[in-house]
């Protein structure tokens, strides 16, 4: 897991180290990739078997269809909006961060 995916280098360093380890599957997290190159070469790596990102950071739509099997995008328009929304209600935005999608927190 990690918060930003620049170059992809440290995910695929832990993910090879997770595999020589004897890991089956390495499942990877990321908040942000903002250069499409890094997550391309996290998509391209024998070592990762999915990564799950957002799309904090513009699409990752571009991408061949061999990696889209591997890549799964989460959007992140709903759960900002919520967070706006409870912020200016004067609600705790503490709930948004159990539940998703954002949409079904009241």
């Amino acid at each position: 897991m990690d918060d930003l995916c620049a170059t992809g280098g440290t995910l695929i360093r832990a993910a090879d180290k997770c595999r020589e380890a004897g890991a089956t599957a390495v499942h990877i997290a990321v908040t942000h990739t903002p250069l499409p190159a890094g997550l391309a070469a996290v998509l391209a790596s024998a070592s990762v078997t999915t990564v799950l990102a957002t799309d904090s950071a513009g699409s990752q739509q571009a991408y061949a269809p061999a990696s889209q099997k591997k890549l799964v995008v989460l959007p992140i328009a709903a759960l900002f909006g919520q967070a706006v929304r409870r912020i200016s209600s004067g609600k705790p935005v503490a709930p948004l961060l159990t539940r998703w999608p954002a949409a079904d927190v009241d």
